[in-house]
């Protein structure tokens, strides 16, 4: 069985839709999205059109589960300055079921966003990851979430990671990563992919969109990374709690989150609103 996995779409159509493209000339017999299809992106919606038209499954990423929060009870810890982009995702969702399965197997794979029962889970921290792998019932785990393609062993059990769609750090810009899982008697064979596109409309598409009313500070971090194909927005919120302890506040304030956005190293010397042109 030929199986393609997408994952961390973050709502960009133009990753999405080249991957595709590439993904229809390797003939799988089954394409897998596994978590985190919407949010920080300009086009949510979408995005979610595209893949129900395609007919192909999800899994519940992280983001995911944050509109879920918002649909399901007030999470005042969704209140945050640095969270707006997860409420008006919201806003362009609303009606699309979103309530994905959290891992799904086939034969002796298991596929998920991260963990089995936590997609949220750092796959950048060896401890946790051998953690969840001595706990993994299949001797191999298929995910995204960590947005560059990794291959770890550890117990006699494999996690492979497959990189991003829509926001690929693996510092090549206009390229987005996918992977094939072809599994045959023979044994399971993993191929990452790495598919160029045209990111250049992303910043129309943000402009279009309406998430800058919400979140232009963050639209700027978000479209930077897609951009340069590079680990903007830890940076950033590195930058941002460190501008929190300078200004001795207990947490990300606006006036933080505004400082923070005006002193970060951008690749351009503007400001947020020369940059987007408000």
């Amino acid at each position: 069985m030929r199986i393609a996995c997408i994952s961390d779409i973050h709502a960009n159509l133009f990753a999405l839709e080249a991957v595709l493209k590439d993904v229809r000339s390797q003939s799988p017999d089954l394409i897998l999205s596994l978590g985190d299809q919407i949010n920080l992106g300009p086009q949510p919606l979408e995005v979610m059109q595209l893949l129900d038209s395609e007919g192909i499954p999800c899994l519940l990423g992280n983001h995911e589960q944050r509109v879920l929060a918002l649909r399901t009870a007030h999470d005042a810890s969704l209140d945050a300055i640095n969270f707006a982009s997860i409420r008006w995702t919201k806003t362009q969702v609303e009606g699309v079921p979103l309530d994905y399965p959290l891992y799904k197997r086939i034969d002796g794979i298991t596929f998920a966003h991260a963990a089995v029962d936590n997609p949220s889970m750092p796959l950048e921290e060896t401890p946790e990851v051998d953690r969840a792998l001595d706990a993994l019932s299949t001797p191999l785990l298929v995910c995204g979430h960590y947005h560059n393609a990794m291959q770890r062993t550890h117990g006699g059990k494999t996690i492979f990671v497959t990189g991003a769609v829509g926001m690929a750090e693996n510092g090549i810009p206009n390229t987005a990563l996918y992977a094939i899982v072809d599994d045959t008697p023979a044994g399971v064979t993993l191929t990452p992919r790495i598919v160029p596109y045209d990111s250049a409309p992303l910043y129309d598409a943000f402009r279009r969109s309406g998430i800058l009313e919400y979140c232009p500070i963050m639209s700027r971090v978000v479209h930077e990374a897609m951009t340069q194909n590079r680990c903007v927005l830890m940076a950033f919120m590195r930058h941002v709690r460190a501008t929190m302890l300078a200004c001795e506040e207990p947490g990300i304030s606006e006036r933080v989150w505004t400082l923070a956005g005006n002193t970060f190293a951008w690749k351009t010397a503007q400001t947020c609103t020369e940059y987007w042109g408000l």
